[in-house]
């Protein structure tokens, strides 16, 4: 599970809020390398989303980057709103 929000002007704030995060570290990390590649287009705007991350192949021993995340048959993302 993975979950993405982002508001407009917060009024006590002055200003935007954007929270992204997964169930664990890695999940964290590869989420968000995730919406950067595929979905960056959802910080233009507001939106609330809760995805289901499934992975397709088991993650690399000790990965020195997120990078195996692009490809899109290592991690299928699941948007469940």
């Amino acid at each position: 599970m993975a979950s993405f929000l982002h508001t407009n002007h917060l009024p006590s704030v002055g200003c935007s809020f954007v929270a992204s995060f997964g169930m664990d570290g890695y999940g964290t990390l590869v989420w968000n390398r995730i919406i950067r590649q595929r979905f960056s287009d959802w910080l233009k705007s507001p939106r609330f989303t809760i995805a289901e991350l499934v992975y397709k192949k088991p993650i690399p021993a000790k990965p020195l980057s997120t990078e195996f995340a692009d490809d899109e048959s290592f991690v299928e993302v699941c948007l469940l709103t």
